[in-house]
């Protein structure tokens, strides 16, 4: 029986190397067309597509989200953490706090306790992360306050996106941010990723590649409807946005903020002015609290807990 399961073990083994190209090292096939070799991540050609695209459908909290507000599990990705992240923080570090989880885009987005216990993990996405930082020419310049306002981040998904009922974590003493989150689709937090990095490089907005656009007709008109939805807004009042502010005169971020994303949203919205959405600032204090699952009223006991995400 043992030989037996040695010998399967050694077949599956030899399947799983089949599927992965050693030609160069272990590498995967970006979106772009281009390979990411993970024991070289130097010399990877990926492109802030790659990183837009990679991070949008990569979702935070290993994808255990459940919305406050709408009362239903919800996916929400690392592309959006990221681009409200860089409306929160100082001018100097808006670029930063977009890029902060530039790895992840190759990685994938392990949870914190889990890669607590892989550190040979954390140190090939560490590496990945700093070659994708320096193709891009960014540099962290103040990793404390970096972290610092990832936690908040954090302490925000948690209220909003977690079904969380007030046993202690290790985040002590860190407060929420006072806005609401509403989790956008994949596309539209890639789209407001693209639109955030253009503003922050001063760069042309990245065109679609063949590989992410529609080629057929009914592609091109939905590309109409979608640049329609997400076309600058000339009655917008900034003094609204509760300190999230605009993104500049390219507005795709703040529309898509506004929209709140979201399946429901985008079929309320999908014919509407953007002078008739609502902002992101939805006021917490309207948010009525979560009520337990009749399986789960019995909260457990308090305890401390390590970082949930």
């Amino acid at each position: 029986m043992t030989n037996s399961v040695t010998h399967d073990e050694a077949v599956i083994e030899n399947m799983r190397a089949s599927v992965i190209r050693k030609a160069i090292g272990p590498t995967i096939l970006l979106g772009s067309g281009t390979y990411f070799d993970f024991e070289d991540p130097e010399s990877s050609e990926i492109t802030i597509e790659d990183i837009a695209y990679g991070l949008a459908f990569e979702g935070r909290c290993a994808g255990q989200c459940y919305s406050r507000l709408l009362q239903r599990r919800v996916f929400y990705s690392v592309a959006q953490h990221c681009v409200l992240m860089s409306l929160m923080v100082p001018p100097e570090l808006q670029l930063q706090a977009l890029m902060h989880e530039a790895g992840e885009a190759v990685c994938g987005d392990m949870t914190a306790p889990l890669k607590s216990l892989n550190p040979s993990f954390k140190a090939i996405e560490k590496r990945c992360e700093a070659a994708i930082l320096q193709r891009f020419g960014i540099t962290m310049t103040d990793l404390v306050a970096l972290k610092h306002h990832d936690i908040r981040m954090l302490a925000t998904e948690r209220r909003d996106l977690l079904l969380w009922r007030g046993e202690k974590w290790s985040l002590t003493d860190i407060e929420p941010y006072d806005f609401h989150i509403t989790p956008w689709t994949p596309e539209q937090a890639a789209e407001a990723f693209l639109a955030r990095y253009a503003e922050l490089t001063s760069t042309p907005a990245v065109e679609p590649t063949a590989a992410n656009s529609a080629s057929s007709a009914e592609g091109e008109k939905h590309h109409a409807r979608e640049s329609d939805k997400y076309r600058p807004c000339p009655s917008v009042d900034e003094s609204q946005n509760s300190g999230i502010g605009t993104v500049g005169t390219r507005h795709v971020v703040t529309d898509v903020l506004k929209r709140g994303g979201g399946e429901e949203n985008q079929a309320n919205h999908a014919e509407q002015p953007l002078s008739h959405c609502s902002h992101i600032a939805t006021s917490t204090a309207h948010i009525m609290p979560l009520a337990a699952p009749e399986s789960n009223k019995a909260a457990p006991p308090p305890q401390t807990r390590e970082l949930g995400v």
